[in-house]
């Protein structure tokens, strides 16, 4: 397979519901655990209800092998990258990069500032076949994302369980900035929870989490080799 002939096909919620099935079948659910991809029916929903929302697909003459999912939230200043996966027995061909470049002239070309993405630590997450927590790192590395430096917990996605021992990304921003600010991630953070989970929580685990990303006013924006520095959620 030659990446300088996949063609990156966008579709957004009004697209074709059968393709958008057969991407979800053979990218994304072969590539991340049950806890943290939404079902189809949200998924699709999500996409149909967000006219900003998009998946790109890399198509290799008709046959889908990777995809990233962009969610800008402007009214929040930024944008959340879902998901990003290559079809299994194709991953290390070039086709995230190619993915990524697409979405980076999106991004652009779009009205956020920043955009983030959710990654398991691979301190806390084991390698298995199916996942590889490292190996999704270093990708992100090599395109030049950055670490934030605080802990995260993604939400229960339509009810289910949190995923603790997380990571944010910070993998584009319009500005050179070496941080966030921190009010941005704790409005998207409570948004974010209460779209999945129905409320703000207020628990014990939320609360520490909020008081992680709050410490100080900005959360600083590191190179992905200093993980080592950052400290889990206790």
């Amino acid at each position: 397979m030659d990446t300088d002939e996949l063609e990156i096909v966008e579709v957004a919620g009004s697209g074709d519901h059968g393709f958008l099935r057969a991407v979800y079948d053979t990218v994304l659910r072969p590539s991340f655990p049950t806890t943290e991809l939404d079902m189809f029916e949200a998924f699709a929903r999500d996409l149909a209800e967000s006219p900003d929302d998009a998946v790109l697909v890399a198509m290799d003459a008709d046959r889908p092998v990777g995809a990233v999912v962009d969610h800008p939230m402007p009214h929040l200043g930024l944008g959340l990258l879902s998901y990003a996966a290559s079809r299994p027995g194709l991953r290390g061909r070039g086709i995230g990069a190619t993915l990524m470049a697409a979405l980076r002239t999106r991004w652009r070309n779009g009205p956020v500032e920043f955009v983030v993405a959710e990654v398991e630590d691979p301190r806390l997450h084991p390698e298995t076949t199916e996942n590889a927590p490292g190996a999704r790192l270093r990708f992100y590395e090599r395109e030049g994302a950055d670490l934030l430096m605080v802990p995260w917990v993604q939400p229960g996605l339509g009810g289910r369980e949190r995923v603790p021992g997380m990571l944010l990304l910070r993998v584009w921003s319009r500005a050179p900035a070496r941080s966030v600010p921190s009010s941005t991630l704790v409005h998207w953070a409570e948004s974010y929870y209460e779209s999945e989970e129905g409320t703000i929580p207020s628990d014990e685990t939320f609360l520490a989490l909020r008081a992680r990303l709050t410490e100080f006013p900005e959360v600083e924006a590191s190179p992905i080799d200093r993980l080592s520095a950052l400290r889990p959620l206790e």
